[in-house]
């Protein structure tokens, strides 16, 4: 009976912590191939020009100027090294520090097969979310990475597919950059 409650117990507590205690991550270190989509673009928070039109036509004049402006996509491809201290978890897997600095990371939803999570950057100018899935020879994800400007927002958005090329990592791998934004080939 004891080993019951403890079992209900530890389900609840990582139930309630969003599977904080779930498995590791379910990928399988070695070689990954990272290919990562990312669209940039911008978004127009203020507009003190406007105050001086009347109303009506200032309406108009902020839906325009509010539309996104948008690059076009960028494709990359490298190869990644996914070590087994990366693998055990999601915040190694996933750690924000390499790639945006310092941030307080929260977690939504947190299973060895999928990851959602909020993070908040440079005192609340920068704020991203992440919403990977994984299977042991592919991750697939997408990041959103939006940095508030004076008068602007722009909002980077990375789509990840990534697959399992090899159980070893070559020397060229880099296991220090995050799945985000990759170098362009």
């Amino acid at each position: 009976m004891k080993a019951r409650a403890k079992a209900l117990l530890t389900f609840a507590v990582a139930t309630a912590s969003g599977g904080a205690l779930s498995a590791n991550v379910k990928v399988q270190p070695g070689a990954w191939e990272w290919r990562v989509t990312t669209t940039v673009s911008e978004v127009r928070t203020s507009l003190p020009e406007a105050s001086q039109v009347p109303g009506s036509e200032r309406a108009k004049i902020e839906a325009e100027a509010r539309r996104p402006v948008v690059a076009p996509p960028q494709a990359s491809t490298e190869t990644r090294c996914v070590t087994p201290a990366m693998a055990r978890g999601w915040a190694e897997l996933t750690d924000p520090k390499r790639a945006y600095g310092e941030c307080k990371r929260t977690t939504v939803a947190q299973t060895a097969a999928a990851y959602k999570a909020t993070l908040v950057c440079a005192q609340g100018r920068v704020t991203a979310t992440l919403d990977y899935a994984a299977a042991p020879k592919h991750i697939t994800g997408t990041t959103t990475i939006v940095r508030h400007e004076s008068g602007y927002d722009r909002i980077d958005t990375s789509q990840i597919d990534a697959s399992r090329s090899d159980a070893a990592c070559p020397k060229t791998a880099d296991p220090s950059r995050p799945p985000g934004p990759a170098k362009q080939h």
